[in-house]
Formats: C-alpha cells, structure tokens, sequence
C-alpha cells in the first residue's frame, strides 16, 4: 500500500472502539482510560510500544492486569527501582509474581537484586522475596527481620535464624502458623508458643509435645478457640484435643470447663485411660456416650453402674447382661427414667410389683411390660384403676379382652343383683299371700 497506507492503517489500528467509546491509543491519557475501563478485555499487543516503558501506564496495566503483562513491561522499567517497589505494593495478585524466582528472573533487573537498598525495602513490602534472594541476604539479620515482620512465613527461607528467639518472635507474632518453620527449640519455649497460640490457636499443633501437655498454654489455647464460629471452631479444637495426652490435664477441672465451652463432644477424643475414671465417665454418659467405651473394671462394677443409672436410667440398656438382672441396679434406673424398665431382664420386667409401682406416674410403662402379663386381664383392669391412662397405652387386641372381661362382670354382677330381688320379696307382698292363703 505504500508508506501513506502504512500510515493509515497503523493509525486507525490505534484508535479503538468499545461499547461506543472511542479511545485513541496514540495519547497517554486515552491509553490509561482504555486499560482501566476495560481490565479483563484490554489487549496487551494494543498498546503502543512507548507506553509500555511508561511508568504510570505500565503501573495501571500490572495494577489491572497483573501477571499477565509483566513480560511486556520495557526492561528499563524492571530495573527502574522506585517502579518495582511501588508496583511490589499492588494486590497479592501481582505478588503471587513470586520476583526473583526463575520464571520471572527476566523482569527484575541482576543489578537491584544486588542493591541491598532495594532488598531491605522490598521484604518490608513482601516478606516472601526472601525465597529467592541470594543466600547472604537469607543469612542477613536486618534483612531478615525485616521480611518475617513482613511475612511470617518468610522464616522457612532463614534457616540460620529459625534458632534465633528474637527473630522467631517477630515471625509468629506476624503469622502465628510460622512456628511451624521454627527449631524444636524455639517450639520448646514457652514464650513463643505462647506468642502463637494467643494469636490463634491452631497454631498450638506445631508446639512441642512436652508445650502441648502444659496448662497454661492448653487454657490459653481453649479460651482463643472458644471466641470462634462454630464451623472454624471445631478444626481447631480438635487438633487441640488430639494433642494433649496428660491425664492430669484430662482431669483438671479449668482444663474440662474450657473444653465444654468450645465441644461437648471432647470426650470422644480423650485418651483411654480417662474412661476408667469415674468422675470422667459419669460426666460422659451425662452427654449421651454409651457405657460401652467404659473400662472393663468400671462396667463390672455394680456401685459405679447405680451411680450411672441414677444419672441416666437409659444406661440400663447398655450395661452387661448379668447386671440388667440386678434389682437394686433395675430399681435405680426405673426411678429415674422409668421406661429403662424394658432393658431390664425379663425377671424384672414381669415383675407385677414393680410395673404397679412405675405405672402411676407414666402409664407409658406399659410398653415394656411382656406378653405374658398383659395376657392378665384382671391384672391390666388393677392398672387402669391405678392409672386410667393405661388404657391409651394398650395394644387394641388388650383393650377387647379386658372390655369382654368387664361385660362379662358387668352382666354376672346384674344377674346376681336381679337373683336377690326375686328370691327377697316386700313384706307387704308377702303378708298379703299370706292373707290369700288363709282366705281364699
């Protein structure tokens, strides 16, 4: 076409349109405009060449854009000191740019990532640079400091330093999981996990395990953990739970208060031994947990199991078989819960004693009550005169045996009242077939 068609066309190429907006890429400002009304669908390739060694431009485009258009940024800019720095202060989209790595080593200029000026601002900004800087500056201590204060996570790149209590502190107390990257020394000092875990609490898994089994820390741990939403707080508690095995702690009474505030349901993860404490269990079985998890010495022992069906009558129903047949142990758990009476053993659940005594107060004893004594008419009438609400209770093949047992009464009890009547007649009548006799 020429020169002049050249011209033309790379002139027209430069202006766009976009939703009746026009924008002409030739000037800075319509430039800028373009990139900002347009994030997700500004093309890079659009952008006049002299625009990407433009520092404002270029900000707006990896403030936009982020990653994507690094590579397209003039290396000027990437060595460019006070650029990098401000661009290092975009959102963590741009700073997912992991600098310095090999993928990206092209952008930042050799030359700043040898200016010490540079790397000292530049961890302030973004701890996680130290990854990829050279090993004297992992093993500077300002620097260091500078990038955990920063990052806390940035202590895994300082290995000389993860001994250092100071620099330790100021990483935890930035990001309480950075204990994780710190000596078993430091995960031994009490100050430090103490650091962490009033920071937040989950942290209290990278603790040593002498630190793990130490009060102050484990209350300190619960009372955090107890301040959160539901759904967070369980994760948490549960690696607090899993890690603490003394039994001494088990049984502190603070320990167990803290515990019920942030899980009823701690007991699960207890250790064995806390299920052949009485005190333990009892507090346990209060919470619905079957006896069964109980040690053998405490299912088999009969003062223990009165004391656990006067909690709950319901534990009657988990108890070995020999004791379901034990009266006292029966006559505990049906004073407290008196339907327990159908886990009983059939001895006691026959027992008509028994069943007169329960059903006053809740005809719905009836239930456990056997076949065979409901087979007992005259026996299941003397209950609805206790409790005439037994009556609702019983099996409709019941209710007609003990209706055909009480017409049959019924109609006895009519034909011997009619009997008497004809057998004892007025004296009136009497005297007068007297007279009828003697005077015909």
């Amino acid at each position: 076409m020429g020169l002049l068609g050249d011209t033309y066309e790379r002139m027209w190429d430069a202006i766009l349109s976009i939703g009746g907006t026009k924008y002409d890429l030739r000037k800075k400002e319509d430039c800028l405009k373009y990139i900002k009304e347009n994030p997700k669908s500004s093309k890079i390739d659009k952008i006049p060449k002299e625009f990407l060694d433009d520092a404002d431009v270029a900000f707006v485009l990896i403030k936009e854009k982020g990653r994507a258009c690094a590579s397209a940024i003039s290396k000027r800019l990437w060595g460019d000191k006070d650029f990098v720095l401000q661009t290092l202060k975009l959102t963590s989209r741009f700073l997912n740019l992991k600098l310095g790595s090999e993928d990206v080593a092209e952008y930042v200029s050799k030359e700043l990532l040898e200016d010490r000026d540079f790397i000292s601002k530049a961890v302030e900004i973004n701890g996680g640079l130290l990854q990829y800087l050279q090993k004297k500056y992992q093993e500077d201590e300002e620097i260091v400091s500078q990038a955990v204060a920063s990052l806390g996570y940035a202590l895994k790149f300082a290995p000389k330093f993860q001994y250092n209590k100071k620099i330790v502190l100021t990483a935890v107390g930035n990001n309480s999981n950075s204990l994780k990257f710190a000596s078993k020394e430091m995960k031994d000092d009490k100050e430090v996990v103490m650091c962490a875990v009033q920071k937040n609490p989950e942290s209290f898994k990278y603790a040593s395990e002498r630190l793990q089994n130490d009060k102050d820390v484990v209350l300190t741990a619960l009372k955090k953990t107890a301040k959160y939403e539901e759904e967070y707080k369980t994760e948490v508690i549960n690696n607090i739970i899993t890690n603490v095995k003394s039994i001494d702690l088990w049984k502190d009474t603070e320990v167990l208060a803290e515990l019920k505030k942030c899980d009823n349901n701690f007991y699960a993860y207890a250790p064995i031994q806390m299920w052949d404490d009485e005190t333990f269990v009892l507090m346990a079985l209060a919470k619905r947990f079957k006896i069964s998890k109980a040690s053998e010495r405490l299912q088999k022992d009969k003062k223990f199991l009165i004391k656990a069906v006067k909690q709950n009558g319901e534990v009657l129903a988990d108890i070995p078989k020999e004791f379901k047949d034990d009266k006292d142990i029966v006559l505990a758990a049906t004073e407290q819960y008196p339907l327990a009476l159908q886990y009983a053993s059939q001895k006691w659940r026959k027992d008509k004693n028994i069943i007169t005594k329960l059903i006053r107060n809740n005809p719905c004893v009836i239930w456990a009550v056997p076949d065979e004594c409901l087979e007992d008419t005259d026996f299941i009438i003397q209950l609805i005169q206790i409790n005439q609400a037994v009556w609702h209770e019983l099996p409709s093949t019941i209710q007609k045996q003990v209706l055909a047992k009480m017409s049959d009464f019924y109609v006895s009890n009519v034909d011997m009242a009619q009997g008497k009547k004809k057998k004892s007649k007025p004296v009136e009548e009497q005297n007068i077939e007297e007279n009828t006799t003697k005077n015909p």
